[in-house]
This record gives structure tokens, sequence and C-alpha cells, in this order.
């Protein structure tokens, strides 16, 4: 299985993931199916969806998803990180970011 090696939460509240790649039988050999991906999400993200969205992603490589026990270190990370005070700022940083 994939596993969560690193997460860091920055000072805007964005929830950074670095995860450590094992490839599944048969793809042992290609290198892209081992090492680190990397990710991240901001304040209000699906975070659900972003272990969708790895391992769709991991799937189409070669490499084993991240299972829930291993996600579930990223949800608990993220529902400190993402309060409703810090997802109002992000929304608000957004929003002012759109208007430049």
């Amino acid at each position: 299985m994939s596993t969560i090696n690193k997460i860091e939460i920055l000072e805007s509240g964005v929830v950074q993931v670095r995860i450590n790649k094992k490839a599944k039988p048969g793809h042992e050999e290609d290198r892209d199916c081992w090492g680190s991906h990397r990710m991240a999400m901001e304040p209000g993200a699906d975070i659900d969806r972003g272990q969708d969205i790895v391992n769709e992603h991991f799937a189409v490589m070669g490499v084993q998803d991240i299972p829930n026990e291993e996600w579930a270190k990223v949800k608990a990370y993220a529902s400190l990180a993402h309060t409703d005070e810090v997802i109002a700022a992000w929304a608000a940083h957004v929003e002012a970011q759109s208007l430049v």
C-alpha cells in the first residue's frame, strides 16, 4: 500500500501531503511507481475527494492505492486546519485575487 509520509499545514491553511508510492505487482521496474507524490488541498476542499483523485491517478500509473486508514491521518489534520475562520479567510483571499 502507498502510505502518507508527511503532512504540513501552511499559514494559509493549505494542507500539503507527501505520499510514499508503492508499485503494484508487475510495475516494480517502473521508476514512476516509486518515490514520493505530493498534493495540496486548500481550505474548504473536499478531503475525501482528494483521496479519490490520487487513487484514480495511481491506478493509471500502476501504483497501489492509499488506504482509508492512511488517509484518515490527512482528514484529521485537515479538520484541525480548515476551521470556518480559515475557510472564510481563504475565500476572501481568492476573491481578492480574482479582482486583480
